[in-house]
């Protein structure tokens, strides 16, 4: 399982749309408080936790 960090492009109520590499992806917020420009990882496409920007750099480092 590869987790990479997703970034919020939209998010209005409990719907999301993440991208991450130009996939875009609709996924459920209801166990996270996010707003647009957060980084999150997500499963079942639902976000699961938000990222700091160190989380963020340091995933990108081991998957590039």
């Amino acid at each position: 399982c590869l987790v990479v960090p997703y970034k919020v492009i939209s998010a209005k109520d409990d719907q999301v749309i993440v991208i991450f590499n130009k996939n875009k992806q609709k996924v459920n917020s209801n166990l996270v408080q996010i707003k647009k420009g957060d980084y999150v990882i997500i499963q079942n496409n639902t976000i699961i936790k938000k990222l700091n920007r160190e989380e963020v750099k340091n995933i990108l480092k081991i998957i590039n």
